[in-house]
């Protein structure tokens, strides 16, 4: 299963319950994914009025394109190298936005919700048989779980690169005091010593 995909994501996508046959199901219908995608995104600020912190970032200019290509690149079901480069790319551009942790579950449920409501009720499709809109629904929230938990693993690791860098400056800052101090009682120890040295030549 998923021979494709590396161990650390073969792990993700069995603990969220992917299966191939959710792959399958989503990446045959990616036209149809297009359109509600971008439905399920537009909808997300009529969505969000009891969430003020994400609305926030969803309300930013770049967050709809950059969200829009991030879904349908997840809803293909490749689970490869390009969709952990999207993942990587939209944390960073959510971190940046202020976008808090806990606000990327909510947004992915919303879009799930509303992508699947799109796909089963566009009248220009054909019916979907009840069973399907089932399968399709719920292929849709377990992708947008595993999202959801890989993106906050993202944030985590960036939060950590963040701690450590700041470990690394307060190393140096510390470092560069103790020079400092250093060179400053060698600079007294100088002077004084120019003192006596003075006064020995007056005696």
């Amino acid at each position: 299963m998923f021979a494709r995909q590396g161990a650390d994501m073969r792990r993700r996508l069995l603990a969220f319950g992917v299966t191939e046959m959710d792959v399958a199901l989503l990446s045959g219908r990616q036209r149809e994914f297009a359109a509600a995608t971008t439905l399920g995104i537009l909808a997300l600020e009529r969505n969000l009025q009891d969430w003020p912190e994400i609305l926030r970032s969803v309300a930013q200019p770049d967050f709809f394109p950059s969200m829009t290509a991030h879904w349908l690149v997840l809803a293909g079901g490749g689970f490869d190298d390009e969709y952990l480069s999207s993942a990587e790319t939209l944390a960073d551009r959510l971190i940046a936005s202020g976008m808090p942790a806990h606000g990327v579950p909510v947004v992915n449920a919303l879009i799930a919700a509303e992508t699947s409501r799109a796909v089963t009720c566009d009248p220009d499709a054909p019916v979907m048989a009840a069973s399907l809109q089932a399968a399709v629904a719920g292929a849709l929230r377990r992708v947008a779980w595993l999202d959801s938990a890989l993106i906050q693993d993202i944030y985590w690791r960036r939060g950590q690169d963040i701690h450590q860098r700041t470990v690394e400056l307060d190393a140096l800052a510390a470092r560069l005091a103790d020079l400092a101090g250093l060179l400053a009682s060698r600079s007294r120890d100088l002077a004084i010593s120019i003192e006596e040295a003075g006064v020995l030549q007056r005696a």
